[in-house]
């Protein structure tokens, strides 16, 4: 049939690309930068010859890229669970042990629940629990030696968390062999039972070196902390507090059903910058056609309050004498709207708190989605090195606005992150709060890389889609939530990163 006589109804959204899909579509956008820029200056050629209008009005397109300077700035130095620091190579390093392992000197009591049952179980299961201990004991984490062990289909799955709950389980790892139970199993962790869990496909357990990476995010959700970044710190006399914050927008369904924004916002929850606490929260309705955003946060004050009130927990009542806020998912078009509110949400939670206290704020943007690469002028390199700044020639003459590539490019070109400062009580110089955003980068505790932007801004996605979980497949979404719309996460993942 001529496509020109169909009619495509309405709400059919297609299904989630499979992973293996995705992979694959990754690999094949996975260009180097020299083949990537050249390919884009053939194309620029082509055009600007076949194109009627272009020769008509005589517009040319310069097909070379442009020089701009560049410098590259110092990864930072670490500190694991030994006196000395140590500096840390630039985008990737390994780790020897844990600066503080969770439950220090207890045998954590732990469970094995496999998700359904399949034939291959048994042997994923003796590998845990063979591999898993081992592992933890090299980073200083301490396993009992007998974890309770269990199967079940996906409707039995509350009465076996409350099995492993009666014996006593702190933390369950999940063998899954679907993929739909992922929703339920968080629901049921992160805000019924409070119990940590970490879900692992049974394939990936054929992988190899998945237990240590596991572990590093099994640490963090236990109340470890990996390692930490004290050049961070060290050259400020002030109490400093970080902040993410992002907005993740429903995707479109095939039902009538209006689904609603969530934002979420981290923020650091003790001095050394590498423990967060997150507040997610589900956003207002604003109805733009058939599409539901909005953009800017509700309720930021009361997140912002809660997290400030985690952090003067663990600093003995200290309020932070500076705050740095990173704000993910901003367009142009959105600074003014974005910073009047939220800054103005940022400043009532302090004084709510503690009237009197007003902290220096520093609001930045960080943008991912834009069409700036860079490439090396030596041929033989591949991407550019991790910590390159590029802060003139493609920036605003006025305002205050950088790019940094933060991260090691392990396939296809590089893509740098872009921040503006729209707000700066601080003063910081470039160089100041370039190096403190590059450092950040080096505290993002689930691998031993530095990421393509601040740790906090990757949090705030996690907690964001953490909360799509847990609203999957039920119908339900209004009993996780509290009278402000914020997710009720039990109060024993406070001192975790349940969203790790």
């Amino acid at each position: 049939m001529p496509m020109e006589l169909l009619n495509i109804l309405p709400f059919q959204a297609p299904n989630a690309s499979k992973a293996d899909v995705a992979s694959e579509v990754i690999r094949c956008a996975a260009v180097r930068p020299q083949e990537r820029f050249r390919e884009l200056m053939d194309f620029t050629n082509s055009i600007s010859k076949a194109h009627r209008l272009f020769q008509l009005f005589q517009v040319k397109i310069a097909n070379k890229p442009v020089d701009v300077k560049s410098r590259v700035l110092q990864p930072p130095k670490a500190v694991f669970n030994r006196p000395d620091k140590i500096q840390l190579k630039a985008g990737s390093w390994n780790t020897p042990d844990f600066h503080e392992p969770a439950k220090r000197g207890v045998a954590i009591p732990w469970g094995i629940l496999c998700v359904p049952n399949n034939p291959r179980s048994k042997g994923d299961v003796e590998k845990v629990t063979d591999e898993l201990p081992k592992a933890a004991n090299r980073f200083g984490v301490s396993f009992s030696n007998k974890p309770f062990i269990s199967q079940c289909s996906l409707n039995q799955l509350e009465k076996k968390f409350e099995e492993f709950h009666r014996q006593g389980c702190n933390f369950i790892l999940l063998i899954l062999y679907d993929d739909l139970a992922y929703g339920t199993i968080k629901r049921l962790s992160d805000l019924r039972m409070g119990i940590r869990t970490q879900c692992v496909r049974g394939s990936t357990l054929r992988k190899p070196n998945v237990f240590p990476n596991l572990l590093l995010k099994l640490n963090g959700k236990l109340g470890g902390v990996n390692w930490i970044v004290p050049d961070l710190i060290e050259n400020s006399q002030d109490l400093i507090m970080v902040f993410g914050a992002d907005v993740t927008h429903p995707a479109p369904t095939q039902s009538h059903q209006v689904l609603k924004s969530v934002a979420a916002v981290v923020g650091s929850v003790s001095p050394e910058l590498i423990r967060y606490g997150a507040v997610v929260r589900q956003q207002a309705t604003t109805e733009r056609g058939n599409k539901t955003t909005r953009e800017i946060i509700d309720n930021l004050h009361l997140s912002v309050g809660e997290l400030l009130t985690l952090y003067l927990r663990n600093t003995k009542g200290r309020f932070p004498k500076r705050i740095i806020f990173y704000r993910d998912g901003v367009s142009e078009g959105q600074f003014e709207n974005v910073l009047v509110e939220e800054l103005s949400a940022i400043q009532k939670a302090c004084t709510d708190i503690r009237p009197g206290e007003e902290p220096a704020i520093t609001f930045i943007v960080v943008q991912k989605r834009h069409h700036i690469r860079f490439k090396p002028h030596d041929p033989r390199a591949r991407n550019v090195e991790p910590g390159t700044v590029v802060d003139t020639d493609i920036t605003h003459r006025r305002e205050f606005d950088f790019y940094i590539c933060s991260h090691e490019g392990i396939q296809g070109t590089s893509k740098p992150s872009h921040y503006h400062v729209l707000y700066d009580d601080s003063n910081f110089t470039s160089d100041a709060l370039q190096m403190f955003t590059y450092h950040l980068c080096y505290a993002y505790m689930r691998c031993s890389r530095s990421v393509s932007y601040p740790a906090p801004v990757y949090y705030s996605h996690l907690a964001a889609f953490r909360a799509r979980d847990w609203l999957s497949n039920t119908n339900e979404a209004s009993v996780l939530l509290d009278g402000y719309d914020r997710f009720k996460v039990h109060i024993s993942q406070t001192d975790g990163m349940f969203f790790l």
